[in-house]
């Protein structure tokens, strides 16, 4: 009971400060953010909480630098519950080149362990995708992530 309480207060904490660092809609339902079309705009300077649901469940997010300026830098982090391990990959999509792909994949740090990827230039037009997804097919759970995504 203890181990389940903890459990439960600790989703809560993750919850609650994604909350207040500007969070998108959390738990999204299924077809929703599972593919590039269906992508979860996110903002920059902002945080998304979502489940992986099944062992096939990916969630992508997307943001588009409509902001007329080169963004210099960026960076995008994943905060895994304690009990999970989900891994992320960032798809940006470069307009100035032909809508060439470049991808980069987070190293992976584990169950509850945070995994980041910084990338720069953002030029106006590119689009950005953030794909999470589980680490392997054991790796799905009723515990919330939480996405936190950066401009500088």
């Amino acid at each position: 009971m203890r181990k389940r309480y903890a459990k439960n207060l600790l989703a809560l904490g993750v919850v609650a400060s994604a909350l207040l660092v500007g969070s998108q809609s959390a738990f999204a339902s299924d077809g929703v953010g599972d593919s590039r079309g269906t992508a979860i705009p996110i903002s920059p300077n902002s945080a998304a909480v979502q489940t992986i649901s099944d062992s096939t469940d990916v969630d992508y997010f997307t943001w588009t630098n409509n902001t007329g300026n080169r963004i210099s830098s960026a960076s995008v982090h994943l905060y895994s519950p304690s009990n999970n391990n989900y891994d992320l990959q960032v798809i940006q999509i470069l307009s100035q080149h032909n809508n060439f792909e470049a991808t980069t994949t987070a190293s992976d740090h584990g169950n509850g362990i945070e995994d980041s990827v910084s990338f720069s230039p953002i030029y106006p037009g590119d689009t950005v995708y953030f794909k999470v997804y589980g680490h392997d097919s054991s790796q799905y759970g009723s515990a919330p992530y939480t996405l936190s995504f950066f401009t500088y």
